[in-house]
């Protein structure tokens, strides 16, 4: 199997204004972060979807427009998916699903580090087929932002429990 540079090679070559570089940033260094475990500080497995929502935003703000994917594994029966097993962490960490931003046809994802191609991604990520669905659309992708920006200021305005005088 070829390894994740192999595979991204082709998306150096790209012209920096064609590129995501506050993403690709982002993606790698929380890749780093990732690397004992799918866990940011050793102990709480890391948010797919929390991060998904940061690199899109990184990306918006770079004049590109995300979607924001669901990955499964392929379908067990009429109800059940398979369990997605990521290559990189050899089988000590599975999921029922992942979430990841995708930008015209590339995946932007702290699992893998580095963009790469959906087909790329989709084929060798993980240790089994898996497929994606579109979750919130590139259409939809601003006014998701923009909700979720002003769900996070209301939950920082609400009284905490500390500051309860009933």
């Amino acid at each position: 199997m070829k390894n994740v540079i192999e595979m991204t090679s082709g998306l150096q070559e790209k012209p920096e204004k064609e590129r995501f570089l506050q993403a690709e940033k982002y993606i790698s260094d929380q890749s780093v972060r990732l690397e004992n475990g799918y866990s940011l500080d050793g102990t709480h497995a890391a948010s797919c979807a929390s991060m998904a929502v940061d690199v899109a935003r990184l990306v918006c703000s770079e004049g590109g427009m995300p979607s924001i994917l669901l990955i499964e594994g392929e379908k067990v029966d009429s109800i059940n998916t398979a369990t997605l097993k990521p290559v990189r962490y050899k089988g000590t960490v599975s999921w029922g699903g992942h979430v990841a931003c995708e930008c015209d046809g590339t995946l932007y994802d702290p699992l893998v580090g580095t963009p790469m191609k959906e087909h790329e991604y989709l084929r060798s990520v993980f240790s089994d087929p898996v497929a994606s669905e579109v979750l919130i659309s590139s259409d939809e992708m601003e006014g998701f932002l923009l909700n979720a920006s002003k769900s996070m200021k209301h939950a920082s305005d609400a009284p905490s429990a500390e500051n309860d005088t009933n």
